[in-house]
């Protein structure tokens, strides 16, 4: 997996003139969405999931899909953010994108 890449390493290559190109986020449950970002900075500009403080605790996850759009939009990301529910064929199409993201599709109640 790639080095942990969190809020403070995204502030900083913005604060540095950096962009974020792209972003959409992974449902992996109801309560619990990650969020991939592609920034002009990052070396061959995969997109890299947002972790905890250095991935002490893993993936950076959200437990409803409105903090998850939130944290994107704060550091003024206006395109488009698609939501993926884990598993979904069309996520292999990304770089990066961590094996509990391509994992099983997520359905809901019946």
């Amino acid at each position: 997996m790639a080095a942990a890449f969190e809020e403070a390493d995204l502030r900083t290559g913005l604060n540095d003139g950096g962009q974020v190109l792209g972003a959409f986020i992974v449902a992996r449950g109801e309560d619990e969405f990650v969020i991939y970002l592609r920034c002009n900075w990052i070396r061959g500009r995969g997109f890299q999931i947002i972790r905890t403080w250095r991935g002490s605790s893993g993936d950076r996850a959200f437990k409803n899909l409105h903090s998850a759009w939130g944290f994107v939009r704060k550091f003024n990301f206006a395109g488009r953010v698609t939501v993926y529910p884990a598993g979904d064929p069309d996520l292999q199409q990304f770089r990066g994108v961590s094996p509990a993201g391509l994992g099983t599709i997520i359905h809901g109640p019946p």
